[in-house]
């Protein structure tokens, strides 16, 4: 049934088994992922489609038919808080120790920075132009979209604005009644 797509765990003890056994689920669909990506169904209308594509559908399947018990699950929250924060920094300090600063040195050349500036600019304008257009489009939303000017038999002009077409056309003789047009 629906119930089964989404919901929240229930307080469930975990320990060691439980961190393992998500692993091993973990492991089993990235396997999963690398075979489909490799050998079953490496394109789907020419486009190669990537492994952990892959991992990410197996795991959605086994989320929403219910196969991985709770405890599992359970497991699998922990391991990834246990991964994100007390992994997270070891493998920044990993990456800063790897880090050469004479190959950042030759990267920065004129071409470079001035790619890394476009990109900025573009991100930051687009953002604003984003911006200003949502916000046009917010003020406008009820705005008329048909602006109708008759001139009035005894001279002068009158101005009409419609939210619909209004099914009037230019060098059309129409009526007017207080704020309404007529054929």
């Amino acid at each position: 049934s629906g119930s089964n797509l989404a919901r929240d765990d229930a307080k469930v003890k975990t320990g060691t088994p439980e961190m393992v056994s998500a692993l091993l689920v973990g492991c089993a669909a990235y396997s999963v992922g690398r075979l489909m990506s490799r050998s079953i169904l490496p394109t789907i209308a020419g486009a190669k489609i990537h492994a952990y594509a892959y991992m990410i559908i197996f795991v959605v399947i086994l989320a929403a038919t219910g196969l991985v018990p709770a405890g599992v699950r359970a497991g699998a929250k922990r391991l990834q808080s246990f991964v994100s924060s007390g992994l997270g920094m070891v493998i920044m300090v990993g990456m800063g120790a790897d880090f050469n600063i004479g190959e950042l040195a030759m990267m920065l050349n004129v071409g470079n920075v001035a790619i890394a500036l476009a990109t900025v600019i573009g991100a930051i304008g687009g953002a604003l132009i984003g911006q200003a257009m949502a916000n046009d489009a917010a003020r406008n939303s009820g705005a008329p979209h048909w602006r109708v000017t008759v001139q009035l038999d005894g001279g002068g002009t009158r101005h009409f604005n419609y939210a619909n077409d209004p099914n009037v056309y230019v060098g059309e003789r129409v009526r007017v009644e207080g704020d309404q047009l007529y054929r």
